[in-house]
C-alpha cells in the first residue's frame, strides 16, 4: 500500500474549513474513490485553520495516477481556500493495524 498525507492551511474566515470539507467531500472524494487502486480517503480538521487529507492506494503507481486525475480539481477549488501549497508526505506503508 501507498499513502499520501497533505496538510493545507486554509485562509482565515468564518466557516472556511467547513467550506473546504464540503468541497472536498462532494468533489475530490468521488474523483479519488473511482480511481483504480483506491483504498481510502480521510480529511481531518486539524485545528488552527489546518486540514489534513490522507489518501491510501494499493500502489505508488495507483496514487500517482489518481493525483494526475485530481490535479485540476485541486487547482480550481483549493487555490482560493488555501493560503499556500500543501505540505506533502507520502510513501510506502510499512506498518499498519486495522480492526
Amino acid at each position: 500500500m501507498y499513502a499520501s498525507v497533505r496538510q493545507y492551511t486554509i485562509n482565515p474566515g468564518q466557516d472556511r474549513v467547513d467550506e473546504a470539507a464540503r468541497d472536498v467531500h462532494g468533489g475530490l472524494g468521488p474523483i479519488l474513490s473511482q480511481a483504480p487502486g483506491f483504498v481510502a480517503y480521510y480529511v481531518l480538521d486539524a485545528g488552527n485553520n489546518n486540514i489534513v487529507a490522507i489518501s491510501i492506494f494499493e500502489s505508488q503507481a495507483a496514487a500517482e495516477a489518481a493525483d494526475s486525475a485530481a490535479t485540476g480539481w485541486i487547482r480550481q477549488h483549493m487555490a482560493g481556500l488555501a493560503s499556500s501549497p500543501p505540505r506533502i508526505a507520502e510513501g510506502k506503508v510499512i506498518a499498519q493495524q486495522v480492526k
